[in-house]
C-alpha cells in the first residue's frame, strides 16, 4: 500500500459491469474527493 495515493477510475473494478458505470465512477470520485478534504481539513493527510 502507498499511503495517501487515491485512485478515482474505471481500474477500481475488476470485472466489466452489465451497464455503463460512469455515473457510478462519478459518484465514487465525488465521495473520494469530499473524503479528502475533509482529512485535509483535520491536516491528517
Amino acid at each position: 500500500d502507498i499511503p495517501n495515493l487515491f485512485v478515482s477510475d474505471g481500474s477500481q473494478f475488476t470485472t466489466g459491469g452489465a451497464e455503463n458505470p460512469t455515473l457510478t465512477i462519478v459518484a465514487l470520485a465525488i465521495r473520494q474527493a469530499e473524503h479528502i478534504a475533509a482529512q485535509m481539513t483535520a491536516r491528517t493527510i
